[in-house]
């Protein structure tokens, strides 16, 4: 009788002690400063705080890079403006710059005459005047011959596209004889499919009747 006291006692006090264990862990995880540190003291943040971030930031540097080529640009423009001044052709060429490339635009009247793809020695002489500048190009050197739309046949030239070729290969052929290499230069005719005016009007027709020189520039400044 003795014994079988002596073990209920002992397996009653084991099941206090198990319960008692179990009550401990149960108010230490509902204690847990971790736990409230996780859900209260963090801050959240959404997907949707994310991505608007993610979004201003590409938005700001988009930004400030366009300014920076921006201001590169109009250094650029500024430079070879006071180099075509110091030339003296500040009236024979009109130059733009965009995305690193300076474009020099030459009226056909100076180089050629009319229907014709000799140069003319005012032609030459305003090349000769350029040459300075354009060794200073990096890379290749464009050259292209535009035209207007009115169709031209002749037996030297069929159409266009063979004027304003022949046009370009004459402004080639005679940088390469103010010492610019042959092979950093390309002559391309685009005839009359990139006008810069209307075909309709004279004047049109004449500012569409021109050579680009097209010459990279954006490493001249840092």
């Amino acid at each position: 009788m003795q014994n079988w006291l002596l073990t209920y006692i002992d397996v009653f006090v084991l099941i206090v002690m198990i319960f008692a264990v179990l009550v401990a862990i149960s108010n230490f995880q509902t204690d847990s400063p971790i736990e409230d540190i996780t859900k209260t003291d963090l801050p959240q943040q959404t997907t949707e705080d994310l991505t608007e971030t993610d979004i201003n930031s590409e938005e700001e540097l988009l930004l400030e890079q366009a300014l920076k080529q921006q201001t590169i640009e109009q250094e650029i423009q500024e430079q070879l403006t006071s180099q075509l001044e110091f030339l003296g052709l500040a009236d024979s060429i009109d130059m733009t710059v965009t995305k690193g490339y300076a474009q020099l635009t030459i009226d056909d009247r100076i180089l050629y005459e009319s229907s014709q793809a000799e140069l003319t020695e005012l032609g030459q002489a305003v090349l000769m005047q350029l040459t300075p500048l354009l060794q200073e190009a990096v890379g290749l050197i464009y050259i292209e011959g535009h035209t207007d739309d009115r169709p031209i046949n002749t037996s030297k030239y069929p159409s266009n596209w063979e004027l304003g070729a022949a046009r370009a290969t004459s402004v080639l052929h005679f940088l390469t004889t103010q010492n610019i290499e042959a092979a950093s230069m390309r002559a391309v005719s685009y005839a009359h499919t990139q006008p810069i005016a209307d075909n309709q009007t004279d004047l049109g027709r004449q500012e569409n009747r021109r050579v680009n020189i097209v010459i990279k520039v954006s490493d001249r400044i840092d």
